[in-house]
């Protein structure tokens, strides 16, 4: 009788439980995706160094002496980071 229980009860549960790890695999998904959109959107100093085609240490130099408007950039930590959108349209502008 017992055995006929716990049978029916896994059989009642086995459907919430699959669909409660579903929700939760695709927001694990979706919360390990959102990092992605914001490294697109943003580069380091070294990447923003290459596209001007001078080292890092130059680029960070041109910071210094304020050859960059401060749109373009912001820091976080240590760490300076350059919007994407605003320096491909700086340099569409004909800055360099």
């Amino acid at each position: 009788m017992e055995n006929v229980i716990i049978s029916a009860l896994a059989d009642l549960l086995k459907p919430t439980i699959s669909e409660t790890i579903r929700e939760t695999m695709l927001e694990i998904n979706a919360k390990e995706k959102a990092p992605e959109k914001a490294v697109k959107d943003y580069m380091l100093m070294e990447e923003f160094a290459d596209l001007l085609g001078v080292t890092p240490e130059s680029a960070r130099v041109m910071k210094c002496k304020g050859k960059f408007p401060a749109r373009i950039y912001f820091k976080r930590g240590k760490r300076t980071f350059f919007r994407r959108a605003e320096v491909m349209q700086w340099l569409e502008e004909g800055n360099k």
